[in-house]
């Protein structure tokens, strides 16, 4: 058998392969890399403003990963802990209702965090985290 021939093969032997591994490294419809975004991820894009936490009690006397409501200067603000990265995101009225109109989209995957009473917000030290313009109608 002639060379030149042989080599062909082996060339387009290597181009399917490669086009073939090309081919089994994405789903059909679906990009590579995509993921669902986490929920603090929704809650930033939602318009929920995230800070440290100041304090560790603050996180003892939350529920994590749920919301909580307070009513501050006349306006209902909703409080979402996550203990994992120690912070807290404050939103208005309308960034929970874009948040839940973000998780709503996304609900076939995971249930949506509950709210709960202020009841565990007595011992809270507001002034910590200064003020609360933006949040509100």
């Amino acid at each position: 058998m002639d060379r030149s021939v042989v080599w062909q093969k082996y060339v387009w032997l290597i181009f399917l392969s490669i086009f073939l591994v090309g081919c089994a490294g994405a789903p059909v419809g679906q990009a590579p890399s995509s993921q669902a975004p986490s929920t603090t991820d929704m809650l930033t894009q939602a318009g929920f403003r995230a800070e440290t936490v100041k304090r560790p009690e603050h996180l003892q006397n939350l529920p994590g990963g749920q919301f909580v409501t307070v009513q501050r200067q006349g306006r209902t603000i909703y409080v979402y802990t996550d203990p994992n990265s120690k912070q807290l995101y404050f939103g208005s009225e309308a960034a929970y209702q874009r948040y839940l109109s973000m998780a709503a989209a996304k609900a076939a995957e995971a249930p949506q965090p509950q709210v709960s009473s202020e009841s565990n917000m007595s011992a809270f030290d507001w002034q910590m985290y200064g003020s609360l313009h933006g949040i509100g109608p």
